[in-house]
């Protein structure tokens, strides 16, 4: 729980993740099949239904999956989601090669293999921005709270992921995106116990055309 975290892995988690409580993942393999998902009715009035009563806020993004979800064997599994919102920081630009190069210093870290795993993703799918995402899958309101970018960070154990944050590494990581951000980091963790490949998104887009957390 959150307060182990606190103890034990990871210091911030109070701070970073501002209250949220539990998270909702989805996981598919194209815009259609998440489409189906977030208009069916088991989605639309049983899970909007069951939610409404108790939720105070939900933040919802969506963004490619980046890294495998992988859980077999692995001592207590753990995803770690970072919501930033970096302004005037493009794909092409040299502040996003940074980044990048950041991230793959990470993933060259010694003796990290099948422990640790990263990716930095911006929201949307594919070709597809945020804001036209949301308009193919018929999302009618943006609940993104401003988050332009997830880093996700899998771990097979909460003790791999401090190991990770007190990394000189780590820290250059943090170096090469604090300069850009333009509000408060949402960060939280959750339990691995699904298993997904990530792979090249499949959408093209036509003519011009959600994980939720909740506190």
């Amino acid at each position: 729980d959150k307060d182990s975290l606190s103890k034990d892995a990871w210091p911030d988690i109070m701070q970073c993740s501002q209250d949220m409580s539990h998270v909702l993942t989805v996981v598919a393999d194209s815009t259609d099949a998440l489409k189906a998902v977030l208009t069916s009715e088991a989605y639309c009035r049983e899970w909007s239904a069951s939610l409404a009563p108790h939720a105070r806020k939900i933040v919802s993004f969506t963004s490619p999956l980046g890294l495998d979800l992988v859980h077999a064997k692995k001592r207590d599994p753990m995803l770690v989601m970072h919501g930033l919102q970096l302004k005037e920081v493009k794909e092409d630009s040299d502040e996003y090669g940074k980044m990048m190069k950041a991230i793959e210093a990470i993933s060259k870290l010694p003796g990290i293999d099948g422990k640790i795993a990263v990716s930095l993703q911006p929201l949307g799918s594919g070709r597809y921005s945020h804001e036209d995402l949301l308009e193919q899958l018929d999302v009618k309101e943006s609940r993104a709270a401003g988050i332009t970018h997830c880093f996700a960070v899998l771990v097979d154990e909460p003790a791999s992921y401090k190991m990770l944050a007190q990394s000189k590494t780590y820290g250059k990581w943090k170096a090469s995106y604090e300069p850009y951000l333009a509000g408060k980091v949402l960060a939280f963790c959750m339990p691995v116990d699904i298993a997904a490949t990530a792979s090249a998104p499949k959408d093209v887009p036509k003519t011009k055309q959600t994980n939720g957390v909740k506190k």
